[in-house]
């Protein structure tokens, strides 16, 4: 039934060319298509629109029939346009059909060639056609269209071209119609045709290219899709070429060197390799690969934050990453693996394997480089030996090794923690404990076994950096208090400052009830005092807030008022004695 078609569509084709007689006696033939469009004679002309590091050498016109078996062939040069591109010509000339195919030929090596078609319908006008690769890659699927589904060409053309974006999930737009590019309308750089020239591994060489090409060809042909192996494999050739940059002022930390570099291939597109690895969960911190068709297969993605020069992005974790952990940029750490000591140092994004003691200590603990900075005293292990941050003055420190038959001569800093951490163990897995070694009182705060005096003892060491007061009790009952911003001293307090009751210049002469306790506000400080000394109402538990304010109490011969207080951004209501104004005030009110 399809072959009886096409034979129609000879015949109609035959039927509807015209001749004319010319001046000179020839025969001018007139074709048109299926569509009563002139086809025939026609001039073709067209621009080379592949990557720019691709240079055409000629191209080869095939005239095809509604099959799109070929039928004659002959080739034209490459020419160089008044605008800088490369193009085509071809005169006025019959065609027998409206189908033509365009083959693109390049140089392959010294001898070699590399041929990509492309189907074209000829119309009556044929100016600006567009060379590309797109039109390469379906070439194949056009003709199993044609052939095997019943297709016209201009609907398969559109069909595949439909496909192919589907199967390379990203917009491809008209490429008949267009110029290659590698940016946006804004300039914005991004893959945009790159992503089917990396899908082919042109960044590698020409052979491998166009040896995946012809690959890539004959398997869309058959189902208009890409297998999840070749776009595996294009994802771990074009990872291949990125290394991490060893110099700090490069705008990208993880750069990929080839020979298409030149064209925004340098960094790491995250979408190409999502849909390369079919990477499903979001990217985050880090990412993992799990494809059954890489070689990465396993390895992790990781996002460097340091955005100094626009340098932030995505990298590779390089293989000892994978054990010992990420080395990022920002970052100074210390790892071990199999009795060997790595750091990774700020800035570097390299794990070194290192020997030297103090280095290790340094990285594996802290500085020891001056007294002030609060790493004196602090204790380090390193192949089962252990270290101390001993200082011979204020700004000249260093790891000194504790030999076993270490004896303690003074009681400073070093000394105690080092004594404290032979019979306790490390103060870093002990913090917040407490006991008494020889008489001494010791305790563990952060990294260090310290000497402390009673109150730290029971309380805990008063080293406040926060903006609130931390508050302590005594068995005996009694408070203390270590002042926010930098307090190191416990001082005794009352329960109202430890109820965090406002005590300054603005609340003065006020008393607080707690249980059968009495407190008093005075010269900016808390005051435990008798029942004697309190007011009445206050004695009495009578209630002073916003809906009894300015109300006025007679105990004995004394008035007492419950005034509002305004202090520091907070509303307080406290019985105070009555001045001649509030009675007035009051007597005018009720």
């Amino acid at each position: 039934m399809k072959n009886a078609a096409l034979a129609l569509l000879f015949v109609f084709w035959g039927l509807m060319a015209c001749s004319d007689a010319g001046n000179d006696g020839g025969e001018i033939l007139v074709r048109y298509d299926e569509d009563g469009m002139k086809f025939s004679p026609t001039e073709i002309d067209g621009i080379v629109g592949y990557m720019p590091l691709m240079k055409a050498e000629s191209v080869r016109i095939v005239t095809v029939d509604a099959s799109l078996n070929p039928v004659d062939s002959f080739e034209v040069p490459i020419d160089s346009l008044e605008w800088g591109s490369d193009g085509f010509k071809v005169d006025s000339r019959d065609y027998e059909y409206p189908y033509v195919k365009l083959v693109t030929i390049f140089p392959l090596g010294e001898n070699g060639k590399m041929e990509f078609p492309q189907y074209l319908n000829l119309l009556t006008y044929n100016s600006n056609i567009f060379l590309q690769f797109y039109g390469a890659v379906i070439s194949g699927r056009v003709e199993t269209l044609v052939r095997d589904k019943g297709f016209r060409l201009r609907d398969a053309k559109k069909k595949a071209y439909k496909e192919l974006e589907e199967a390379l999930g990203t917009s491809i737009g008209s490429p008949d119609s267009r110029a290659f590019y590698d940016r946006d309308d804004y300039g914005r750089p991004g893959l945009w045709d790159l992503w089917i020239y990396l899908l082919c591994r042109h960044e590698i060489s020409d052979s491998l290219f166009y040896s995946d090409f012809k690959e890539l060809r004959d398997s869309f042909a058959k189902e208009g899709t890409i297998s999840a192996s070749i776009k595996a494999r294009a994802g771990d050739a074009w990872l291949s070429t990125f290394k991490i940059s060893a110099d700090s002022t490069e705008r990208d930390l993880f750069k990929s060197t080839s020979r298409d570099t030149s064209l925004i291939l340098q960094r790491l597109d995250t979408a190409f390799f999502k849909w390369a690895y079919g990477i499903e969960n979001a990217w985050k911190d880090s990412v993992k690969i799990e494809n059954e068709h890489s070689e990465y297969n396993g390895r992790m993605f990781v996002y460097e934050e340091r955005c100094n020069l626009s340098s932030c992005g995505w990298r590779l974790k390089a293989p000892l990453e994978e054990k010992i952990g990420a080395c990022l940029y920002d970052r100074s750490r210390y790892a071990e693996l199999d009795g060997v000591s790595y750091v990774c140092r700020n800035e570097s994004f390299v794990w070194v394997p290192v020997s030297d003691v103090d280095t290790i200590l340094k990285h594996k603990y802290s500085r020891c480089e001056e007294k002030a900075y609060g790493q004196y005293g602090e204790i380090g292990f390193y192949n089962d030996n252990m270290y101390v941050c001993d200082c011979e003055s204020e700004d000249k420190c260093n790891w000194t090794e504790v030999k076993e038959d270490f004896k303690a001569t003074v009681l400073d800093t070093p000394t105690v923690n080092v004594l404290a951490t032979k019979l306790y163990g490390e103060c870093r897995d002990h913090d917040g404990e407490k006991h008494v070694m020889d008489s001494i009182l010791v305790r563990c705060r952060w990294t260090k076994w310290l000497k402390v005096d009673t109150l730290s003892y029971y309380m805990g060491i008063c080293k406040n950096g926060s903006n609130r007061d931390e508050f302590g009790q005594l068995e005996n009952g009694d408070y203390y208090k270590c002042r926010a911003y930098g307090g190191e001293k416990w001082e005794r307090c009352t329960y109202a400052d430890v109820q965090g009751d406002l005590c300054n210049w603005v609340t003065v002469d006020i008393y607080k009830k707690y249980d059968d306790k009495y407190f008093h506000c005075k010269n900016e400080k808390w005051n435990e005092v008798s029942e004697e000394d309190v007011y009445a109402p206050v004695v009495k538990g009578d209630s002073c807030s916003s809906k009894n304010e300015k109300e006025i109490k007679k105990y004995d011969d004394e008035y007492f008022v419950c005034r509002r207080i305004v202090t520091e951004g907070k509303e307080l209501y406290y019985w105070q004695i009555a001045n001649k104004s509030d009675l007035e005030s009051y007597k005018d009110e009720n």
